[in-house]
């Protein structure tokens, strides 16, 4: 991580983002350690300016790679800001179409950077806001196999006592892909099937066919058809022809950013009952 005190370090105007040169970022960044964000001349959120500049749409630049140690920096001290942020490197973690980018590529080396600032992030899987721990748990799903047992431990302990259904939900898909004891993943989710929260019946049925193939294990279908009109907001309403792709499982980096730090009312108002 980096402080803003090392912002200057950086010869940011040498370096590009989506429209030029990137002199911008520093001031940007300063900016989002005050709990309000202004807005900029063209109206927008500072922080959805400086995430759309630095990841337009999907893409990476120089830019993006030299900001990643400070947006991690941002994410574990202020606090207003996390959640968005959390989200913001597992996009720029996430895998591409075609797997893991090549470690030479632009990809590959932001990949890496936001790798390795994962072991202070993950504290956010204890925050106290439940969209926080729920943004760290996506984070921890694009990391590295086999993933780090102390994580794999608090997972397995959000599953079993969080009292939000959708973090015990997206705890139970995080350990299917990152619990490296396919019996104990199988035993977990045999279980969740009759667990008293629909969130988790359905994480648990949508990893199971993840892994099975067709015909598909009827009890599983039936928990899908049962429980799949996820409460409003929630990321698990999604078309059907996305099913049974988890939220945590990885996936192309093919939607452009919808939010950047501050601008996550509009998803809290949706979520809200489903905490």
């Amino acid at each position: 991580m980096r402080a803003p005190e090392e912002l200057n370090e950086v010869d940011w105007a040498a370096l590009e983002h989506a429209y030029g040169p990137a002199g911008d970022v520093p001031e940007m960044i300063r900016v989002l350690y005050a709990q309000e964000s202004p807005e900029t001349e063209r109206g927008e959120n500072v922080g959805e300016e400086l995430i759309n500049n630095l990841n337009h749409q999907g893409s990476l630049y120089p830019a993006t790679l030299a900001a990643v140690p400070f947006l991690a920096h941002l994410a574990l001290h202020v606090t207003w800001h996390r959640e968005a942020l959390l989200e913001v490197l597992t996009r720029l973690a996430e895998l591409g179409e075609w797997g893991v980018p090549a470690p030479e590529s632009l990809g590959g080396r932001v990949r890496a950077a936001v790798l390795a600032e994962l072991p202070l992030l993950m504290g956010g899987l204890t925050d106290p806001d439940p969209f926080v721990r729920q943004a760290a748990i996506r984070l921890a799903c694009v990391g590295t196999r086999p993933a780090d047992p102390a994580v794999l431990r608090t997972l397995a302990d959000l599953y079993e006592s969080d009292p939000s259904a959708l973090t015990r939900a997206d705890a139970l898909t995080a350990l299917a892909l990152l619990d490296p004891d396919p019996a104990t993943v199988r035993a977990r989710e045999a279980a969740a099937i009759d667990d008293r929260d629909r969130e988790v019946r359905l994480a648990a049925a949508l990893s199971g066919l993840d892994r099975a193939e067709p015909p598909y294990p009827a009890a599983l279908v039936a928990v899908v058809a049962a429980d799949g009109a996820a409460l409003p907001g929630s990321h698990r309403h999604r078309p059907p022809e996305a099913l049974p792709v988890s939220r945590c499982a990885p996936r192309p980096r093919v939607r452009a950013p919808d939010r950047g730090p501050g601008g996550r009312a509009e998803r809290r108002a949706g979520m809200d009952r489903g905490r």
